[in-house]
């Protein structure tokens, strides 16, 4: 992964942690580690939140740009509420819960389907449960930053609708939303 795309990654996963209440500054030393940035300094600006690497990162993100063979663009994906992701369920767009199957046994959304982004075939059993690429996905996982991980894989594997749920299966049964087990 590049390392544009890695600062893309730790801005999408500290801001779906933040929307989620998460404490911040913890999740920013391990995305720094998690992604191969250097720095990540959350700053408000307007409404939203805006994320600066620090002058070593900038090069880095530079030279990543510049050298042969990397991708051209970040990675991106929408991230939205449990509330909005139990509506788009109904509707019929699938959940990849990417969660431990221990996690996964002990509850879950209605038809996710179960691929562990820790394992090592989490693309495979991905492309094996959803092979339609263009088709939407829902990515969910216990709070919302496995999933974010998740979610960028997806997106530079070449999945082109994936949609983070923020939250995760926290703030699902948090919200009282259908579950099975």
């Amino acid at each position: 992964m590049s390392v544009p795309d890695r600062f893309t990654l730790a801005h999408q996963m500290l801001t779906t942690a933040l929307r989620s209440a998460l404490p911040a500054r913890p999740l920013l030393t391990r995305l720094k580690l998690a992604c191969g940035v250097d720095s990540v300094t959350p700053h408000s600006r307007g409404a939203s939140l805006a994320f600066k690497p620090s002058l070593i990162t900038a090069r880095k993100m530079s030279a990543a740009a510049a050298a042969p063979g990397q991708p051209s663009g970040p990675s991106s994906f929408e991230t939205i509420t449990v509330t909005e992701a139990a509506a788009r369920l109904a509707d019929g767009t699938p959940l990849l819960d990417v969660r431990t199957p221990s996690e996964f046994a002990g509850g879950r959304p209605p038809g996710a389907v179960n691929a562990d982004v820790q394992s090592d075939a989490f693309l495979a059993a991905a492309n094996a449960a959803f092979p339609e690429k263009d088709a939407p996905i829902l990515v969910s996982c216990l709070r919302g930053g496995r999933s974010a991980a998740a979610a960028a894989q997806l997106v530079s594997d070449g999945y082109t609708v994936v949609i983070n749920v923020a939250g995760g299966w926290a703030a699902w049964t948090e919200a009282g939303l259908p579950e099975e087990k």
